[in-house]
């Protein structure tokens, strides 16, 4: 892959990794339902994980994919050893691969 993808999205990595801090701060004083936490998670951090992902998105991002799942985990308070697929099953959010897919194909046939 060209250097300048890698580092672009170690640049979104790292933009992600402050938009989750800043989240999770506001959030440890506010009690919000889990939806409610969910969709601030996909406005605020998602966005920024998937942004320009039809250009990028082939590439593997497990760090990104990581990030997600301990939100959620932190979220509904278990332990960070839960089985993916028992979370995303009980809550019915998608893994972000799957959302990334999704763009790309659109963008594809636009």
């Amino acid at each position: 892959m060209c250097r300048n993808v890698n580092s672009a999205i170690v640049t979104l990595y790292n933009k992600t990794l402050k938009a989750l801090y800043s989240l999770n701060s506001m959030l440890k004083d506010l009690h919000l339902p889990i939806t409610v936490r969910f969709n601030l998670f996909d406005t605020y951090v998602a966005s920024i994980m998937n942004y320009c992902c039809e250009i990028w998105g082939f590439s593997k991002s497990e760090r990104f994919e990581r990030n997600h799942n301990k939100f959620l985990k932190q979220t509904l308070g278990v332990k960070l050893t839960t089985s993916n697929y028992a979370f995303f099953g009980e809550t019915g959010q998608l893994p972000l691969c799957i959302k990334r897919n999704v763009r790309k194909v659109k963008y594809r046939f636009k």
